[in-house]
């Protein structure tokens, strides 16, 4: 999804905005488990973390939020079915700090609890 909304930026995007959203992208992708945030973002990268959400919204169609969300959200998915760990193990593996957090996450983006995501992925196998 990322490759797809890079690609699809405007050539006019000024260049000096595209190395700041890879960047960004670059440096959620390797903490998104850990506790990040628009403010702390935008400390690292030296930019106002309004015009920071500005720019990722605008060529992401996402907020950093959000985007930090996707990412643990598959994370959760993978832990599931590759896994045994109990679901509190997995919503603190997958970045998610608060298990009731994790689990009402979970079943608004999957349409299913973690346990029905596990026990229907185990009965298609």
């Amino acid at each position: 999804e990322l490759l797809i909304n890079l690609h699809s930026i405007p050539e006019n995007f000024p260049v000096q905005d595209l190395d700041l959203l890879k960047e960004v992208v670059d440096y959620i992708d390797k903490n998104f488990l850990n506790a990040i945030d628009n403010k702390k973002i935008s400390e690292m990268i030296g930019y106002h973390p309004n015009y920071l959400g500005r720019i990722f919204k605008q060529y992401m169609n996402m907020s950093i939020h959000q985007y930090i969300l996707s990412l643990r959200l598959g994370e959760a998915k993978r832990l599931i079915l590759g896994s045994n760990l109990s679901f509190r193990e997995i919503s603190e593996k997958s970045g998610f700090c608060d298990l009731a957090y994790f689990s009402a996450y979970f079943k608004k983006k999957t349409g299913m609890s973690p346990s029905q995501y596990r026990q229907y992925h185990i009965n298609i196998i």
